[in-house]
């Protein structure tokens, strides 16, 4: 495995999780 390869997993993991994060916020604050 790469580094770029290993760099790019672990923004496309930071990226998944805030995502979700964004979610879960958005869905808490719907009526």
């Amino acid at each position: 495995m790469s580094a770029l390869t290993f760099i790019g997993d672990g923004l496309l993991g930071r990226f998944a999780n805030q995502l979700a994060v964004l979610g879960a916020e958005a869905y808490a604050e719907a009526p």
